[in-house]
């Protein structure tokens, strides 16, 4: 699996699991679909990763680490900022708003992501140790 292939499969379910989520939670008129984005990147980014590190046996590949990180930040803010432009203009949200909230964001999505990589990478290391 090459890394674009990982960057597009990763943007394409994040944006429709958090599509899916908010359209559901809409149906049920219940506000703050935003709440679900945080389980949904940790669920998408430790699904996607472990399938790309999995396929590719990149696991102790720390030339891998970063730029895999940084793909994965990127699909976020691209979903991130496609899912808010309905918003914003539905709901007159001021650009500099939504640029103070990403710039909140991004930061602790990036420590999130840390965090899934070093989970993934450590269960696949325990995995390979224990197969004969």
């Amino acid at each position: 699996m090459t890394k674009r292939f990982f960057f597009f499969r990763f943007t394409i379910i994040y944006a429709l699991a958090m599509i899916a989520a908010g359209l559901t939670l809409q149906f049920f008129n219940i506000e703050n679909a935003s709440d679900l984005n945080t389980p949904i990147l940790i669920g998408t980014s430790y699904w996607c990763l472990y399938t790309y590190l999995q396929n590719n046996n990149r696991v102790t590949d720390k030339n891998e680490k970063w730029p895999i990180i940084w793909l994965l930040l990127l699909g976020d803010i691209l979903v991130s900022v496609l899912l808010a432009i309905p918003v914003l203009i539905t709901e007159k949200i001021s650009l500099q708003l939504f640029a103070i909230g990403l710039t909140i964001a991004v930061p602790l999505h990036l420590v999130i992501l840390l965090g899934v990589d070093y989970f993934v990478r450590k269960q696949l290391l325990k995995q390979s140790s224990l197969t004969p």
